[in-house]
């Protein structure tokens, strides 16, 4: 039985800067299905290069440079691209502002902005993070309780006015079958299985699956089992049959063409780039 890695509870390594920030980027590989997730704080993503999608429970959003997505508490999210997109995100945790119902998941804000103040400010952020002067994490909260002050005064949605799919339970299903995959794709398991656990029909259940991930349940599986079986071979302890297997694959040349497809690499060259790599 796999970790679960969708639902993504965030740690911090300093209590007193309960904040996570990074520089991605994400560019187009139309093979892979990108990996969902969703998690208790908001999300803040500003694009710097090129343009990228992000999806919000049903809401395709458009992350250009200069413009911020927000994606609010635990819905579920992931960003593709056709071409290259750059972008910074920041993750606020509950506890930066305790007892501030912009953390609660019943406010939901607006979630795409194009907004000079806003980008001016997360620009400030950004420069501090990057400098690293001192005293810059107290600085950074402060300028992040502001930022969230301004989302909160200016794009606090009411109830009535909830983006599209907040209360839609199919989102509730598909997280419910990610949640059961994770859990379960060392093993054998069918469609049938999934229907079984989330409760729906095998018609209803792959329909709503592929209209809200925009991939087959079969193919998620196998990008949640080739991602397992990269972690395996990166370790060096195992070899590709282990890892195969491991991973819930039974038939090696199915695992190795499903390997290549998504990872651009034989997974037996894989294994010799790691060795090669410890031997240095």
């Amino acid at each position: 039985m796999g970790t679960y890695k969708a639902y993504e509870p965030h740690q911090h390594p300093d209590p007193q800067f309960p904040i996570i920030f990074h520089f991605d980027t994400v560019s187009v590989n139309p093979e892979i299905p990108f990996e969902f997730q969703w998690h208790e704080d908001i999300e803040l993503l500003f694009g710097v290069e090129g343009e990228g999608i992000v999806i919000s429970n049903t809401e395709r959003l458009p992350l250009r440079k200069g413009e911020l997505c927000i994606v609010n508490s635990n819905y579920l999210h992931r960003i593709y691209t056709d071409g290259i997109c750059r972008y910074y995100c920041l993750i606020p945790d509950n506890s930066l502002c305790p007892g501030w119902e912009a953390f609660q998941e019943k406010l939901v804000f607006q979630s795409h902005l194009s907004d000079e103040k806003i980008r001016r400010q997360f620009e400030g952020i950004v420069q501090e993070m990057e400098n690293c002067g001192p005293y810059y994490k107290t600085v950074v909260k402060a300028q992040v309780t502001i930022l969230l002050a301004e989302l909160c005064r200016n794009y606090a949605l009411s109830t009535t006015e909830f983006s599209p799919g907040r209360r839609d339970n199919r989102i509730e299903l598909v997280k419910s079958a990610i949640r059961y995959l994770h859990e379960h794709y060392s093993e054998e398991i069918s469609i049938e299985d999934i229907c079984s656990y989330v409760g729906f029909s095998k018609y209803y259940f792959c329909h709503t699956f592929k209209e809200i991930t925009g991939s087959t349940v079969i193919q998620y599986l196998n990008f949640i089992r080739c991602q397992n079986a990269h972690s395996l071979l990166a370790t060096g302890k195992y070899n590709v049959a282990e890892c195969a297997e491991l991973s819930g694959f039974h038939n090696m040349s199915y695992f190795t063409r499903i390997y290549k497809r998504q990872l651009g690499i034989l997974p037996s060259r894989q294994k010799e780039e790691y060795k090669n790599s410890f031997s240095q």
